[in-house]
Parts: C-alpha cells; sequence; structure tokens
C-alpha cells in the first residue's frame, strides 16, 4: 500500500521521524507518527509552542499538500526545580 509521495506508509514514517531528528529547530526523537493517506498525525510532547509549530514545518516541507494534525502537547518546564533532601 502507499501513501504519502507514492511510498509505503513505513517509509513516509521513517523519513518524517529522520526529518525531526535532523532539524536543528526540533531535534524530536520522541514524537510518534502516525500517517494514512494524505494525513499525517503527530503527537507526544515538546517543550516550546515554537518547537510544537516546527514539527508542523518540518513535516510540510517534507511533504508539500500534506494534512497535518498536530496533537503535540506543550510541556513546559519549571525553571526552578524542587530539590529533595533526603538526609
Amino acid at each position: 500500500m502507499t501513501e504519502l509521495g507514492d511510498e509505503p506508509v513505513e517509509y513516509s514514517v521513517a523519513h518524517i521521524k529522520e526529518a525531526l531528528a535532523a532539524d536543528p529547530h526540533t531535534a524530536e526523537l520522541h514524537v510518534e507518527v502516525q500517517v494514512k493517506g494524505s494525513s499525517v498525525a503527530v503527537t507526544g510532547r515538546v517543550t516550546t509552542d515554537e518547537r510544537r509549530n516546527a514539527v508542523e514545518e518540518v513535516i510540510g516541507r517534507l511533504y508539500p499538500g500534506a494534512r497535518i494534525q498536530n496533537y503535540i502537547a506543550v510541556e513546559v518546564l519549571d525553571a526552578d526545580p524542587t530539590v529533595e533532601d533526603l538526609s
């Protein structure tokens, strides 16, 4: 079965994950990718809105015209984490 770019689904998913890992604006390896027809759904967590948007941009450059469903959540990290004293 062929999907995006007339290639098997597994290839499309692999190409997207490689592009996300290689792009300096995303460098995301913990994003799940699903491809169905001309749609790409991405899920996972990132630390900023900019990274969330960059994931969509990378996929759009790789597969222009793809319908991208971006379900990535932005998880804000606490700037001053609490340190537990174990003594």
